[in-house]
């Protein structure tokens, strides 16, 4: 779960970057997606690192 503060940094950074206002849902949203995504990467990369030991 994403902080409301984390939330807010969120649609600041994307304001800045591409121009364009989020609302609180629509933050939260792509923001959970981006960490499952990174969570995902990383456990890839734990994958990865164990199979070539």
């Amino acid at each position: 779960m994403l902080s409301d503060k984390t939330v807010q940094e969120y649609k600041d950074i994307f304001k800045k970057e591409f121009g364009q206002e989020l609302t609180d849902a629509e933050a939260r949203e792509q923001g959970t997606r981006l960490l499952k995504f990174f969570e995902l990467l990383i456990k890839i990369d734990r994958r990865n690192k164990n199979e070539q030991v």
